[in-house]
């Protein structure tokens, strides 16, 4: 059965940070850039939360860009703090007759840990899981189309 579904996409912007091994600042933006960039990401949906503390699942269609903005030496030798950028393009999928509300009217984000009060995002990826600390975080809605999808009716 083909049931027409609302898309709602989003421009998801966050800047993060990620713990890197390097000699120098400059070898530390190479060193995250190699360890996370469009190639080796694989991630096909994120889970954010609005709120009211209700999550909704967010499929991935295209990441727009990752940058390195600089990198910070920390407390421990040999370890720098690559601080970054992602913008990545989201899709919600909503059957138009449900009596669900539309996700415009909630402000989704990722959430925070349990036990710190930071937001700890882990982003599967070819080699390891990037464990990253964001430090900024926006979800931005711009389109709202009706798509006919396949939709199978099970029951």
């Amino acid at each position: 059965m083909i049931r027409s579904l609302l898309l709602e996409r989003a421009t998801f912007n966050v800047t993060f940070s990620l713990l890197v091994k390097a000699r120098r600042k400059i070898h530390a933006l190479e060193m995250a850039d190699f360890l996370f960039n469009k190639n080796n990401v694989t991630m096909d949906s994120i889970r954010l939360v609005n709120e009211e503390g209700s999550d909704k699942l967010f499929f991935l269609e295209n990441i727009e860009s990752i940058r390195w903005d600089y990198a910070e030496m920390t407390d421990y030798s040999n370890l720098f703090k690559a601080v970054g950028h992602i913008s990545l393009t989201l899709r919600t999928d909503r059957i138009p007759e449900s009596m669900e509300p539309s996700t415009r009217e909630y402000h989704y984000r990722l959430p925070k840990s349990a036990i710190k009060d930071r937001t700890i995002w882990v982003i599967p990826t070819t080699n390891e899981p990037a464990f990253t600390q964001v430090i900024h975080q926006s979800l931005e809605f711009y389109c709202l189309t009706t798509d006919s999808l396949p939709y199978i009716n099970a029951g």
